[in-house]
């Protein structure tokens, strides 16, 4: 229509501006859906604009707490008690050379490798306080993991990451990992087998190639001593 532009990103990122609704509106979810968000601006959300003020209804209520609290969908809570309580304070030794956690993550947009190694992975289990330890050759750094449903945040060097985890089945772990400075993320699943875990990763972009990720290599690792118990029951948390 007049007087709206529309400006496109990559991987499903763009804007639209609506000149005369003094409206713009910035989709930074990655949708492979355009046409489908285009078409919720144009049939729910220009025929509602108003040169007043709205009325504060239930539903204008609703929003504000829904913007207030907004962030990417987060995993539902599935906790392994157990398994959590067996894991605080193991470390786990590479089997082979394991990138920084940096680029271990990557992301769409991240060009240049921030360096350094991964030493040994550990793990901290302490009810809600669920991380994980990366030691490195270039320094120490812990990742909050939220295991009740919502994203917990991690600053590390200078750069605020976001991570989101929750059981898959009693020896599997997954973990979203996010750098909010960067269009994408890894989807890491921890297997744990004995002495052994395999973790697998895959980018938070259905697409490869080009700006997109690369695959992300499959790492194996060896428990440094004792021993870790999965076969422990499960429960949902629910989302607050």
């Amino acid at each position: 229509g007049e007087g709206i532009f529309r400006g496109d990103g990559a991987f499903g990122q763009f804007g639209v501006v609506c000149k005369n609704q003094d409206l713009v509106v910035i989709i930074q979810s990655a949708s492979m859906r355009l046409q489908a968000v285009l078409s919720a601006v144009w049939d729910k959300l220009l025929p509602q604009l108003s040169d007043h003020p709205l009325q504060e209804t239930d539903a204008s209520l609703l929003l504000q707490h829904r913007l207030a609290h907004l962030e990417l969908h987060p995993l539902l809570g599935m906790r392994n008690p157990g398994a959590e309580e067996s894991l605080h304070g193991a470390e786990y030794l590479p089997d082979q050379p394991v990138p920084s956690l940096a680029d271990w993550i990557g992301g769409v947009g991240k060009f240049q490798p921030a360096g350094g190694k991964l030493l040994s992975l550990g793990f901290v289990c302490q009810d809600d306080d669920v991380r994980l330890r990366f030691v490195q050759d270039n320094g120490t750094f812990d990742l909050a993991v939220g295991m009740t449903g919502h994203f917990a945040r991690t600053e590390i060097d200078g750069v605020p990451y976001g991570a989101n985890g929750a059981w898959r089945a009693k020896d599997k772990l997954e973990v979203h990992l996010r750098s909010a400075r960067l269009a994408g993320g890894k989807r890491f699943v921890f297997h744990f087998a004995g002495s052994k875990l395999t973790v697998s990763a895959d980018s938070t972009i259905p697409e490869i190639g080009g700006l997109a990720d690369p695959l992300t290599p499959t790492y194996t690792f060896t428990l440094r001593e004792g021993e870790i118990n999965t076969k422990t029951k499960m429960y949902w948390e629910v989302n607050d």
